[in-house]
Formats: structure tokens, C-alpha cells, sequence
């Protein structure tokens, strides 16, 4: 059975939301937990199920300390404690702490897979057909030609075991369709990706990233992270200029009432709650980084995402691609 370990530390809502999220995953699926917090604060939640362990702390890394120091010096915090825990025995961590401590415990705790230089946020963007990968999302934001190259074949790997995508299609995100554009490093990612044995089907532009006939799109951390907020920020106001249109008269209040469906169902793919967080890929144990400000139910969804992450084999799968890949070298 798989066992997630679950960081209860760290979250914007608290150890509370993360309980109550664990209290709601547990009703659907049967896996085994360990919930990494305050004991007192846990202990009566889930005295009564034999499938839920508690491993004491009430320390945490915040978002404003140095990961890698603190990662070293806090012994106890408990995302540390959660990765120790799964090395020894877990198949999957999932938390809403800082990124940059998940991803300094990814390098220093768990490890790389070995020949990988960086490590990766796969995060799905929502769209129409059900979504676009694109990496890095914000952990990585320095990389060189061959670092984004493995990112192709880090989120090509993860579309098809975790996404069942047959070969997917990788686009990278970039200023320009033209295969010059951009500055050197986009340029000689572009020839190294061209050049592998990725489905590479070219540059894809901002403007283009929910209509691209991609599965997979490469960036930097820093490109990366700016265009998921992007994207963020003009559905959610997108929504709210609906809304506001919807409500100003009478007249609109009943046509609102009359394509209420309709609407609901049409603007469901620009939802970011529809998935709970994005796996942290390259290390070798499953890490799966949960949206900081998530409520009850999106956490409740990570979980589970976590769990299908596990369980999709895609790290193990990328173990054993790595030593082949040393054996012909």
C-alpha cells in the first residue's frame, strides 16, 4: 500500500486545513500516512485510524529563511524530518511549505537521480483539452542549454507514465516561432532539442501556451513562473469582469441565471483549484509540492496527485533510465 508522508507544517492556512484535508482524502481512497506536526494538535484527528501515524514537531521552515541553511541547521522542522521519513520508509511527500526548502531538501536530503543536474516544478496548466505541462515552474531559474534539455526528458517521461501521453509533443516556450529567435541559450536549447529524441515540434510563444498543439512546454524557473501567474491573474480577471457584467442590471442577472450552466462548464478550464500543486521532478524519491495557499479541498486534491505520482512509476522509471544511459556511456 502506498505510504505518503504529509508535511502539516508550513501551509498559509495551517496545520488545521491540513488535517482536514487528510480527514477528506482518507474517505476516498485507502493508502497509508504520516502527518509531520504539532502531536497535540493531531493526536485527537486521528487517534482512530490505524493507517495514520503522527511524527512530532512543531518547527517549520518560513518562506523568508535561506532553504539550504536552513535545511542544514533545523533538524527538527518538519519537512525535514518528512524527507528523512521517506527515504527511510515513504513513497511520496507532499507539502504547502516553501518551495525552496522542498527543493534544497530534494538536492540535499533525497538526492539527484543520478546525471541530473538540476531539479524541475512540472506544473499543469488548465486549458481546454485538460492541460499543458510546463517546466520549470519557479524552482530552477538559472539553467543552460543541457539542463532545459532535461527538462524535456524529465516532463516527457512524467506525460507519458503519470498522463499516459504517447510520445508527447514538446514545444519550447520562447519569443518567436523562428528557430533563431531568442538569446544564445534559447537558440542552442532549440538545436539540442531538435537534435534528441524528444518529440520536438518547435518554439511556442506566450500568447500561444493554451492553444499550442503541445503536451510538454521547456522554460527557466524565472520565465516560467512569471507566465503561470500571468496566466493566473488574467483568468481570475477574466472571471471577475464576467461576473461584474453578469450582475449590473436586471436583464443581465436573467441571462446570467439562463446560461449559468453553460458559463460554469465554459469557464471551468481557466480554474487553477483544479489541480492541487505540481510534482518536484528529478530527485529520487516522489515530491510533490502543494499550492502554499490551498484550502481543505485543493490540499485534499494534492494529496491525491501525490499519491498518483507515487504510484505511476515515473521516478523509478527515470532511475532506470539514468543507469542505462551510464552503461552506454
Amino acid at each position: 500500500m502506498t505510504k505518503i508522508i504529509v508535511d502539516a507544517m508550513g501551509a498559509d492556512a495551517g496545520v488545521e486545513m491540513v488535517a482536514d484535508a487528510l480527514t477528506k482524502a482518507r474517505r476516498t481512497r485507502d493508502f497509508e500516512a504520516v502527518i509531520v506536526g504539532p502531536e497535540d494538535a493531531l493526536g485527537a484527528r486521528f487517534r482512530e485510524d490505524p493507517k495514520v501515524e503522527i511524527l512530532n514537531t512543531t518547527e517549520y521552515i518560513s518562506n523568508d529563511e535561506a532553504p539550504a541553511f536552513a535545511i542544514r541547521r533545523k533538524k527538527e522542522a518538519s519537512i525535514v524530518k518528512g524527507l528523512r521519513l521517506l527515504n527511510e520508509s515513504g513513497d511520496v511527500l507532499v507539502t504547502a511549505g516553501s518551495t525552496g526548502a522542498l527543493l534544497a531538501g530534494g538536492y540535499l536530503i533525497t538526492k539527484r537521480i543520478a546525471g541530473m543536474e538540476r531539479l524541475c516544478l512540472a506544473a499543469m496548466v488548465p486549458r481546454g483539452d485538460g492541460g499543458v505541462l510546463m517546466a520549470d515552474a519557479g524552482a530552477t531559474m538559472d539553467t543552460s542549454p543541457e539542463v532545459l534539455l532535461q527538462f524535456g526528458e524529465l516532463l516527457s517521461n512524467y506525460a507519458e507514465a503519470a498522463l499516459k501521453k504517447v510520445n508527447p509533443r514538446v514545444g519550447l516556450l520562447n519569443i518567436g516561432a523562428e528557430s533563431e529567435k531568442g538569446d544564445k541559450r534559447a537558440v542552442k536549447t532549440h538545436e539540442l532539442l531538435r537534435e534528441s529524441s524528444l518529440n520536438f515540434v518547435g518554439n511556442v510563444e506566450a500568447r500561444d501556451i493554451l492553444t499550442a498543439p503541445v503536451d510538454v512546454i521547456i522554460t527557466d524557473g524565472f520565465a516560467g513562473n512569471i507566465a503561470l501567474k500571468t496566466l493566473e491573474g488574467t483568468a481570475r480577471y477574466f472571471r471577475s469582469i464576467v461576473k461584474q457584467v453578469l450582475t449590473t442590471s436586471a436583464r443581465t442577472k436573467l441571462g446570467a441565471l439562463l446560461i449559468q450552466s453553460e458559463l460554469k462548464n465554459a469557464l471551468q478550464p481557466l480554474d487553477y483549484r483544479a489541480h492541487g500543486g505540481a510534482p518536484l521532478l528529478g530527485a529520487r524519491k516522489a515530491l510533490y509540492k502543494a499550492h502554499g495557499n490551498s484550502n481543505a479541498e485543493t490540499f485534499a486534491l494534492a494529496i491525491h496527485e501525490a499519491l498518483d505520482f507515487a504510484e505511476s512509476g515515473v521516478v523509478e522509471r527515470l532511475s532506470a533510465l539514468s543507469e542505462t544511459s551510464k552503461e552506454q556511456a
